[in-house]
């Protein structure tokens, strides 16, 4: 667990959060957003892995899944809000 002192572990992690949570962010699930979001993600935890060993890229794994999965439920959400909003206006 040393590998949550290190600074590099943190930023590759906040990358590759960062790299899952795009799609939720942008609100767009086309191929154009999705495609370098899993590029980011995967460079990201690749780098995790081979500068911080299988502890540290699980960590990071799991960390980026959570927010990118909580980001998405957030934007649908939201996103069936307005449109309740919308239709309720009509």
């Amino acid at each position: 667990m040393d590998f949550l002192a290190d600074t590099l572990w943190w930023l590759t992690a906040a990358i590759a959060a960062g790299g899952a949570s795009l799609p939720a962010i942008v609100r767009s699930f086309r191929p154009r957003t999705i495609l370098p979001a899993v590029l980011i993600w995967t460079g990201a935890i690749t780098a995790t892995a081979i500068l911080h060993g299988i502890a540290a890229t699980l960590a990071a794994l799991l960390l980026s899944l959570a927010a990118g999965a909580l980001l998405l439920i957030i934007a649908i959400f939201f996103s069936g809000i307005k449109g309740m909003a919308n239709r309720r206006y009509r």
